[in-house]
């Protein structure tokens, strides 16, 4: 006789928690568990929400741990920098708020939950893009970073708007900006929005001088190899009418979201040579969409001995 036993094959798949949550999602007077297991890391961008409202809003975990919104929103490496230091959830973590239903829902801020893999990562960094700051990856920091840049600001036109200037890169480094928070693993190639080196229809192309641009986005992240410095401040830059610092640059535009068609037009710096007539020119761009976000990215230039005054045109679409 052959006897047959019964087997039971459990299938599951680990779903990671990443994910940004805004605040106004949560109920006032209640305690609301956040939507994720354990362990991860939480970070709090919430500058255009109120000290005192902030202050009466707690984060308690499973084990005990509580940390008010303002303590989150403050736990940064220095008062004077965005650097965020994560807050480490073991299991599982709840929202206790002191508020009415009404006053949670004209919060604006939110939070970012990280994957495990992420929380134990020590080349992965979070900014919160609250003030103007020199961010510098250095030699000190590890040949490969990924730094995830978080801006909660509707106070401003665009809203979440970061303009990045003072940007300095050396030839044997690479930095690649995606829309978004990073998921394990490595980004699907050619999604980044912007990069340097910069994808041309030869080859990868190194640029000294990156021009002042703007990213009007609550979350975007970069990749780094070999360190990078720059300055980043919450405000728009609007590029149109403005002349490019170097003949030979690369810069990034944005088109807002909503803002009516219109067009924009940036002016080349130009070098007087005797032979003006000897070396091509070059312009070009790299056009990408991204759902309802309209971007136009890796805007390249060059033109070396050239000495008349050329105008280059990024239409708005």
């Amino acid at each position: 006789m052959i006897k047959v036993i019964p087997i039971l094959l459990i299938f599951g798949s680990f779903v990671e928690p990443q994910k940004v949550i805004n605040l106004n999602t949560f109920g006032g007077k209640i305690k609301s568990e956040i939507d994720a297991t354990g362990p991860y890391s939480l970070y709090l961008s919430a500058s255009s929400d109120s000290m005192s409202r902030l202050s009466q809003i707690f984060i308690e975990t499973s084990n005990n741990q509580q940390i008010s919104l303002y303590q989150l929103k403050m736990n940064k490496m220095h008062r004077s920098s965005g650097f965020l230091q994560p807050f480490r959830v073991v299991k599982s973590a709840s929202i206790v708020s002191n508020l009415t239903d009404t006053d949670m829902k004209f919060l604006t801020g939110f939070l970012y939950v990280t994957t495990r893999k992420q929380m134990n990562d020590n080349s992965f960094y979070v900014f919160d893009v609250d003030q103007e700051q020199i961010v510098n990856l250095d030699e000190t920091k590890p040949d490969n970073c990924t730094v995830v840049f978080l801006n909660s600001n509707a106070s401003m036109t665009p809203v979440h708007s970061t303009t990045i200037t003072n940007w300095v890169q050396s030839e044997n480094s690479s930095v690649f900006i995606y829309q978004g928070f990073p998921h394990n693993g490595e980004p699907k190639s050619y999604s980044q929005i912007f990069s340097n080196p910069v994808s041309t229809t030869e080859k990868m192309k190194f640029f000294l001088y990156i021009e002042p641009f703007s990213i009007s986005l609550p979350v975007f992240y970069m990749r780094i190899h070999k360190g990078i410095q720059f300055t980043i401040n919450p405000q728009y830059l609007n590029i149109n009418g403005t002349t490019t610092s170097f003949p030979t640059t690369t810069g990034f535009y944005m088109k807002p979201f909503n803002r009516s068609e219109d067009k924009t037009v940036i002016n080349i710096v130009t070098v007087n040579s005797l032979v003006p007539e000897v070396t091509t020119s070059l312009t070009g761009t790299n056009v990408g969409f991204f759902f309802m976000l309209k971007w136009s990215s890796s805007v390249f230039f060059s033109d070396d001995w050239i000495s008349i005054k050329r105008h280059f045109r990024i239409c708005g679409f």
